[in-house]
């Protein structure tokens, strides 16, 4: 199918818009897809690559890029202490791939008992994701060793209100 060519501030018809979204899809490798989506300032096309992370860990054997960030499902795990005025946080998490649907069930296993690399502040009480429920989007990469690391469990400072 043949695409016609736009200049710049050119508008494009919906229906133009849909041949050139249709026209990458059917060019991408993979389980890669594009996307439209309609803002107040416009249209914006994004790349999909949903199971990007799954692909990284059903293929434990090929050398990853150290430091390829992504995005992860956290759960807090039982014990730990989320800190306090004179304690650092020790919380540890089970981590899953976006696809899960609980800290037990979907997507791929990434690590149980998982502390983040992210410097935690040295004392204060942190707000820390849930151990149940959908989880909570966090970051991660694989090492050169092929080890998940969870860099980020999206913990944030929780203040307490003056008395």
């Amino acid at each position: 199918m043949a695409i016609e060519r736009f200049q710049k501030g050119d508008r494009l018809t919906a229906r133009q818009l849909n041949q050139i979204v249709d026209a990458v899809n059917s060019r991408l490798i993979g389980d890669g897809y594009v996307t439209a989506h309609k803002g107040p300032g416009g249209v914006a096309l994004g790349l999909n690559f949903p199971a990007i992370a799954r692909r990284l860990v059903q293929r434990p054997g090929e050398k990853i890029p150290k430091y390829v960030t992504f995005a992860c499902l956290v759960w807090s795990e039982a014990g730990g202490s989320v800190g306090d005025k004179t304690t650092k946080c020790s919380k540890t998490y089970t981590v899953r791939t976006l696809e899960a649907t609980s800290s037990s069930a979907g997507g791929e296993a990434l690590g149980d008992t998982l502390t983040p690399k992210k410097e935690r502040p040295s004392v204060g009480k942190l707000a820390v994701p849930a151990a149940d429920g959908v989880g909570v989007v966090g970051l991660g990469y694989f090492g050169m060793d092929g080890v998940f690391v969870l860099f980020d469990a999206n913990e944030t400072l929780a203040p307490e209100a003056c008395a």
